[in-house]
């Protein structure tokens, strides 16, 4: 897990040619685009410090050669030495894009200038007259005017300003969502519901359970006019005339998102509060209202010493994806054949569920309907933290807080739906607590002006507790979840107290080559997972900044390496529920509950990895350009998965993994160095992972952690992570198809591993264009390589709603390439769909509900352009009741590319973390097109 960590942006300096040896060094700080009020900026070995103000910025006197100290409550400190060009500053694993010195803008301050005699220019040399500032104040921007006084020996800064600080900030946004409907499966839209019989194709009603739809041509087909339970136009006869098929049986419309941000932050003195309220809405792909989210938090700050903090958030959701509700909506939908119309009705005579096949299938809009589906989050954190400073070089700073995450959630299907005839209603309560308290204490020692060491210890005591409780009601009476024949409850409790505690010894040596060398050590004690006292580790970083020079085509190298053993312990509730659609086959997808929860408990050990890593950091072209490179190597041991042991699931520690791989970074500033003109960014990130299973424990050959009982994503040794296994051909030694009598493939008895999940490589390609208040930025990600299992595309050929079945069903005398189970070359035609044999002799449905899982397997490399935006800011200076107005339009998912149409690159089976790879009617993409407007007072 990354460190929170703020930014550094270097605006400008000013007085460079002063005296030689003093400057004033401004900039801004940030958290990913938002200001960091209060942070502090200490010249180290001294009492010399500032704070920002409310937009981040600062402005601090320091000489070359000294050190900066950044920090801000709940962030790590940085440092920063200050060199001659001041262009750049590296801030840890988080890059800093930063630009060189920008000259002061201000237009009071330049007219100040322009007045006095004689001119001054911006370098501010005053010809060796004294420089002052006026209550120290050193914000620049906000200079009101410039005067001589006495004999004009001195300069007078004049501020200007409130007595009480304040700023109110408003974001908005509107847009709508919708599924990309150019990248739903392909669906035939030619031959309706039924089979073959007698030598030729028939229409089959709903009445007869039918769930084909290899019958014929709708062409050929008329409307009787009868009355007709399933249909209001009567049942469909031969003939010839114009009919209303094919029924299109759209579901899915415009979403409308509304976002509300609303910030105010007030100080005087030594006092800071801020305030933020946001609220979301959104409607789903049905035109129902999908969600509610309300986020408010407050915080205040005395003296940069204490905080205090609270915040509470509540999320509404509703037709959330639980047991896998989503996927079944879609199922539903894409196979109802084009000779039904689902919006005909949902129920038939003494309220039954009207459908196309009423058996096998719901219809959609039954789902939508009658369900029961829908989640509620909510979630309060307090805490507050104290920091005491003994001297310029310790500190202590102690920390308490308290969290509580209650998530409710219900989900029901009533009496007559398919998976749960007689009805089914749970409601599921989860409420986390947690207690923490910390202690961080850190000591720098001096032993000359160019090297210190620092010591660092870092404690922190955690008590968790969970209150969980599921109810199951079954068998209703109607279909308004009332009366339940059966009833079961399932309650638990447990507790947990963790210890951690960090020791860490840092020696920085400033030179010709600035050099850290750092040591660490951690501990763990908790109270289910057991201990592990020693977790050393160690590390270098070699700067050699002074080496190379801002006019070189080399400016900055840096080399660093870390070796650490690290420790973690399992949250009480096991949150991951791929394992629950383990013991179904795909036909049972609409029965799927994901109520086999799983909880932390004292047969577990802690999870425990090391980990390598080294890196190299150039910095070339006047700091124009930043190359990164990153290769890393992890270990773990005794990893935690669900195990079905006796027909339940149990959680172990089952499975060591090595990973190892590599990133590598550039990031490109051209133009607009001052403010001015045409600045172009670019970024672009190129990674490789390779997660290997190096031992399976408890015995097991193999290990299912997402999927269903006859497809699944599986852990085997010396094999990749993502092993697809599922049913293949069979195969000569030498890979021919092996041949049945009948001129089919024979499918192999045993499963075989079919494909892998993990990509060849990811790239990443970030592109930010400014002019004046312009800016246009767009990302794209690419993946090559990897396998996709779409189970989506082999239900529906089996169903005949396919345009590919549609497309080969007149397939006659086809000649499977391979050899028969004697080694002859196969020489047997074949007809895809022979109306004069039973269907279950088809092509596709011959081989049973999903098919054969390595027809399946897809090429996963996609490319998706995530994020496209547009935005004008209109700056009306800081002195003005409205500060800058932004206007912006944004647009996500617009555009896309994958190898097969349905296939998503952000969906993964039921939305399960461990499910991506697999797809059965998984969620499509979803594009999200709207604007924005921000306002600042």
């Amino acid at each position: 897990m990354k460190t929170r960590q703020f930014l550094i942006l270097i605006l400008f300096t000013l007085g460079q040619q002063l005296m030689a040896q003093e400057t004033i060094v401004s900039g801004q700080l940030s958290d990913s685009d938002t200001p960091l009020f209060r942070a502090t900026i200490l010249v180290k070995g001294t009492n010399r410090v500032t704070t920002t103000d409310f937009d981040g910025n600062y402005s601090i006197k320091c000489r070359v050669g000294d050190t900066l100290i950044y920090s801000y409550v709940g962030m790590e400190t940085r440092e920063v030495r200050v060199t001659q060009e001041m262009l750049s500053v590296s801030l840890g694993d988080e890059e800093s894009i930063s630009i060189p010195v920008q000259q002061i803008k201000s237009s009071d301050y330049q007219k100040a200038l322009d007045s006095l005699q004689p001119p001054l220019n911006l370098q501010l040399d005053f010809h060796g007259k004294p420089f002052k500032m006026k209550d120290g104040h050193t914000d620049l921007s906000n200079i009101k005017s410039l005067q001589w006084i006495g004999d004009k020996d001195t300069l007078i800064l004049v501020k200007h300003g409130p007595k009480i600080y304040f700023n109110i900030e408003y974001i908005g946004s509107i847009g709508t969502r919708s599924i990309d409907r150019s990248k739903l499966p392909e669906l035939q839209h030619k031959y309706v519901q039924g089979r073959p019989q007698n030598g030729q194709y028939i229409w089959r009603g709903p009445e007869t359970g039918e769930i084909f739809s290899y019958g014929p041509d709708q062409r050929s087909l008329v409307f009787d006019g009868s009355n007709y339970l399933y249909d209001t136009n009567g049942r469909l006869i031969p003939g010839s005339g114009t009919t209303p098929l094919p029924y299109t049986n759209e579901l899915f419309e415009h979403g409308l998102i509304y976002k509300n941000d609303y910030q105010l932050a007030l100080a005087r003195k030594d006092h800071a509060i801020k305030f933020r309220l946001k609220h979301a809405q959104q409607e789903n792909f049905y035109g129902q209202n999908d969600s509610r989210q309300t986020v408010f938090h407050t915080d205040y700050h005395w003296k940069r010493r204490l905080k205090l903090f609270f915040s509470h958030s509540t999320d509404q959701l509703n037709q959330k994806n639980l047991n896998g509700f989503q996927n079944n909506l879609f199922l539903q939908n894409f196979v109802t054949p084009i000779s039904f119309q689902n919006n005909q009705g949902i129920s038939v005579n003494a309220g039954l569920q009207r459908s196309f096949s009423p058996d096998e299938f719901n219809n959609p809009l039954w789902t939508l309907a009658r369900s029961r589906n829908n989640q509620q989050n909510d979630g309060y954190s307090m805490g507050t933290s104290y920091k005491f400073d003994f001297k310029s070089t310790t500190e202590l700073e102690l920390r308490a807080q308290y969290q509580l995450d209650e998530i409710s959630t219900n989900y029901g299907l009533p009496n007559g739906s398919v998976g749960f005839t007689n009805g089914y209603l749970a409601q599921k309560s989860i409420q986390d607590q947690a207690f923490l308290f910390g202690a961080d204490f850190s000591e720098r020692i001096e032993l000359s002006y160019e090297t210190d060491i620092d010591f660092a210890v870092k404690a922190d005591y955690v008590r968790r507790s969970l209150d969980y409780s599921l109810t199951e009601s079954f068998q209703f009476q109607g279909t308004n979840f009332t009366n339940p024949a059966n009833t079961s409850l399932n309650i638990q409790n447990s507790t947990n107290g963790v210890y951690r505690l960090s020791n860490s010894a840092k020696l920085e040596s400033r030179g010709s080559i600035d050099a850290n060398f750092y040591l660490h050590h951690n501990a763990i004690i908790s109270g289910l997972q057991g201990n592990d006292l020693w977790m050393p580790g160690v590390g270098f970083q070699l700067d050699f900044n002074e080496l190379t020079s801002y006019d070189s085509f080399l400016n900055d190298l840096i080399i660093s390496a870390e070796y650490a053993e690290e420790a973690s312990e399992m949250p009480l509730f096991y949150s991951n529920r791929s394992h629950n659609s383990l013991t179904l086959a795909p036909e049972q997808s609409q029965s799927l509950l994901t109520n086999a929860d799983l909880f932390n408990n004292s047969s577990l050990a802690l999870e425990k990895s090391t980990n390598f890593e080294i890196g190299l950091q150039l910095i070339l072209f006047n700091h124009r350009l930043r190359l990164n490179g990153t290769y890393f190597s992890s270990h773990m041991k005794d990893g935690i998965f669900p195990v079905l042991d006796s027909g339940s699931f149990v959680l172990r520690n089952t499975v060591d993994i090595h990973n190892k791989g590599f990133e590598v970074s550039a990031s490109l500033d051209v133009g607009g160095y001052y403010g001015e003109g045409l600045k172009l960014t670019t970024k672009l990130n190129f990674s490789v992972n390779r997660a290997r299973v190096k031992k399976l424990r408890q015995g097991l050959n193999s290990l299912p952690i997402a999927g269903f009982n006859n497809v699944s994503i599986r852990m085997i040794p010396s094999q990749l992570t993502g092993s697809i296994v599922g049913s293949a051909y069979q195969r000569t030694e030498d890979g021919q198809l092996l041949i049945g009598q009948d001129g089919f493939p024979l499918v192999d008895p045993e499963n075989q591993i079919i494909g892998n999940t993990t990509p060849d490589f990811k790239l990443a390609f970030a592109n930010t264009l400014k002019f004046k208040g312009w800016t246009f930025d767009f990302v794209l990600d690419y993946q090559h390589g990897g396998d996709v299992w779409n189970g989506t595309q082999n239900l529906l050929n089996y169903l005949g709603r396919s345009e590919e079945s549609s497309r080969l069903r007149e397939v006659s005398g086809f000649v499977y390439p391979g050899v028969d189970t004697q080694g002859n070359v196969n020489t047997t035609p074949v007809d895809f769909s022979d109306p004069s044999q039973p269907i279950t002799s088809n092509r596709w449905v011959r081989y049973g509900y999903d098919g054969v899982d390595e027809d399946a397997i897809t090429d996963a490399s996609y490319l998706l352009l995530r994020s496209i935006g547009l935005s004008y800011k209109f700056d009306f200076g800081i002195n003005k009741i409205f500060q800058n107005l932004k206007v912006g339009f944004y647009a996500n998912n617009l555009m896309s590319y994958t190898s097969s149409k349905g296939i998503s690159p952000n969906s993964s089976l039921f939305g399960f973390t461990n499910g991506r790879g697999l797809d059965f009617f998984n969620t499509p993409i979803v594009r999200e097109i709207g604007g924005q407007i921000q306002i600042k007072l």
